[in-house]
C-alpha cells in the first residue's frame, strides 16, 4: 500500500513536505474528514486534492480500486462517489444534458488555472444538490469524496447550510476544499477544517519541471518567472501569445516617449480587442496588467543585476540603456496601475478606458523611465 500511495503523489510537482505529511496521515489511518488546501491560483490545489481523493478511495477498498479503474475515472472526473462542487451560480444553461463534473472536466481540459465563471458563486441550490447526493449510500466504494473548489466564493446562504453538512457529516464522507482566498471563508468553516498551505514551487524545479513537459529552455525559463511558482499557470500560459502581448505593451510606450500620438493610438486600437473586463472566459486583461508590472519591474532588476528574477532578460540591453529609476515613482505607478486595474474590474465598461486612461494620464513617468532606451531599434530587429 505504501509504495503505491507513493507513486499517487509523484505526479504532483513540488509541495514535497506536504506530500509527506499527507502520506504519513493516510498511511496511519488519520487523515482528517475535512480539508483545505489553500494557497495562490494555479499552485496545484486542485491536482493535490484529486490525488488525495484517491488515494481515500485506495486505502478504503485497494481490490475495488484496481476493479473499478478509480484513477483514471477520478482523473476524468466521472466517478460516482467522488462529487465536485464549484461556482457556477447563473450558469444553469451551461450544464444542460451535462452534470458538474462532466463540465468542469472539460473546462481543465481547456485550462489547468482559471476557473470558467470567475464572478459565479457556489450557490445555495448546488449545496442543497450536494446534500441530497450524500444522503445518498455510495454507489461503488465504501467512503464518498467531496470536491469543493474556491470555497470562498460560498454565499451566506450557501456557507451556513454546507456548516451544518460539517457539523453533522453523513457516514464516511471526506470534504477537499481549496483556495485562493481563505480569509474570505467564514471561521466556522476554517476551524472544522484541517488545512494545507502550498506555497510556490522553486524556480528551477519550475524549469525541469517544464522541460520534461516538451518546453525548451529559454521558453521555460520565462514562463518560470511569469507564473511566479505556479505550475498551473506556467503550463496554460501560450509563450507566443505573451511576447505579442509584450511587444504590444513595448509599442504603446515607444509611442508615448517619442510623442507619435497618431502612431500610439493606432497601436492602441490593435491592443485593445485583446482585453476583457467582462467576458467571464477570458482572463487576458490579468494578463497584460501582469506583463507590464514585470517590464516595470524589471527595470529595478536589472539596475541591481538581479538578472535570475527578471522576466524580461531578452529585453537587457534595452534596459541597460535607461537612466537610474526614481523608485518611488515606479512604486507610484505600480500601484495606480494595480488599484485602478481592480477598480475597472468591478464595473461593466469596455477595457480601452482603462488602458487609455493608465497610459496618457502617466506619459510623463513612462516618458522619465523609457527616454533613454532605443525602442524603435529593438521593435524593428524583432520584427
Amino acid at each position: 500500500m505504501q509504495d503505491i500511495l507513493k507513486n499517487m503523489f509523484k505526479k504532483i510537482y513540488g509541495h514535497d513536505k506536504q506530500k509527506k505529511i499527507t502520506l504519513h496521515q493516510l498511511l496511519s489511518n488519520k487523515f482528517p474528514q475535512t480539508c483545505l488546501l489553500v494557497g495562490k491560483q494555479g499552485i496545484g490545489k486542485t491536482s493535490f486534492a484529486r490525488i488525495i481523493a484517491e488515494a481515500i478511495f485506495y486505502r478504503s477498498n485497494p481490490d475495488d480500486y484496481f476493479k473499478y479503474n478509480v484513477s483514471s475515472r477520478i482523473g476524468r472526473f466521472d466517478y460516482p462517489d467522488f462529487h465536485l462542487v464549484f461556482p457556477a451560480s447563473g450558469q444553469s444553461d451551461k450544464f444542460k444534458k451535462k452534470t458538474e463534473n462532466t463540465f468542469f472536466k472539460e473546462f481543465l481540459i481547456e485550462n489547468s488555472s482559471h476557473h470558467p465563471f470567475p464572478k459565479s458563486e457556489i450557490s445555495l441550490t448546488q449545496i442543497k444538490n450536494l446534500q441530497t447526493k450524500l444522503d445518498a449510500k455510495p454507489f461503488e466504494a465504501s467512503v464518498k469524496v467531496v470536491l469543493l473548489i474556491d470555497v470562498h466564493r460560498m454565499n451566506e446562504e450557501s456557507s451556513n447550510a454546507f456548516l451544518k453538512t460539517l457539523e453533522e457529516p453523513p457516514g464516511e464522507t471526506f470534504f477537499l476544499m481549496t483556495s485562493s482566498y481563505p480569509e474570505k471563508i467564514i471561521s466556522t468553516i476554517k476551524s472544522r477544517s484541517v488545512i494545507i498551505g502550498l506555497n510556490p514551487i522553486g524556480k528551477q524545479e519550475l524549469i525541469e519541471s517544464l522541460i520534461t513537459k516538451g518546453f525548451d529552455n529559454e521558453v521555460a525559463r520565462f514562463l518560470s518567472v511569469y507564473s511566479q511558482g505556479s505550475f498551473g499557470k506556467a503550463i496554460s500560459a501560450s509563450y507566443d501569445e505573451l511576447i505579442k502581448m509584450r511587444r504590444l505593451l513595448l509599442k504603446i510606450i515607444y509611442g508615448l516617449v517619442s510623442n507619435n500620438i497618431s502612431y500610439f493610438w493606432t497601436v492602441m486600437e490593435e491592443f485593445a480587442p485583446m482585453q476583457s473586463f467582462y467576458k467571464e472566459e477570458d482572463n487576458r486583461s490579468y494578463t497584460a496588467v501582469s506583463l507590464l508590472t514585470f517590464l516595470l519591474n524589471d527595470i529595478i532588476k536589472v539596475s541591481i543585476s538581479d538578472f535570475d528574477n527578471c522576466l524580461n532578460i531578452d529585453l537587457r540591453s534595452v534596459y541597460m540603456q535607461l537612466k537610474p529609476a526614481d523608485y518611488k515613482d515606479l512604486s507610484d505607478l505600480l500601484y495606480e496601475l494595480n488599484s485602478r486595474f481592480n477598480y475597472f474590474t468591478q464595473i461593466p465598461l469596455a477595457p480601452h478606458p482603462f488602458w487609455s486612461s493608465i497610459f496618457l494620464s502617466n506619459a510623463s513617468r513612462l516618458k522619465n523611465f523609457f527616454s533613454q532606451a532605443k525602442l524603435k531599434d529593438y521593435l524593428e530587429a524583432t520584427r
